[in-house]
């Protein structure tokens, strides 16, 4: 389905006018009448999934992951969604025993140690 041209807006912003052109961020609105704080939370939904995206991507290694059929897409969205959902469970616990803020980054090396560590030691 296309839309008019008139059905959508453009906006971007960069950090200053001297900033290189990959500074830059476009966003695309669909919602014509929307107000300030409107625009800002289509632009924080959008940044989340951008976030979520990137954080399986680079963090969990699930670009690596190849699909060819409704079934393997439906899996992939599930072990990525439960890893997202491990990870940011460790990560509460984690800022509260440590009472500050822990990375997504972070809680990843730390599960990696422990996995590994488990992997290393003797069975019982």
């Amino acid at each position: 389905m296309f839309l008019p041209a008139t059905a959508a807006s453009l906006s971007s912003s960069a950090p200053s006018l001297d900033a290189p052109a990959k500074a830059t961020r476009y966003w695309t609105l669909i919602d014509l009448d929307a107000d300030l704080p409107a625009l800002l939370d289509h632009i924080a939904a959008r940044w989340a999934v951008k976030v979520f995206y990137g954080d399986t991507k680079d963090l969990l290694g699930l670009d690596q992951y190849q699909f060819m059929t409704a079934t393997a897409i439906a899996r992939f969205w599930i072990l990525a969604l439960a890893a997202c959902a491990l990870i940011e469970e460790e990560q509460a616990q984690f800022t509260q025993e440590q009472q500050r803020h822990v990375t997504i980054s972070e809680v990843r090396r730390a599960l990696q140690r422990l996995h590994y560590r488990h992997q290393a030691s003797p069975s019982r």
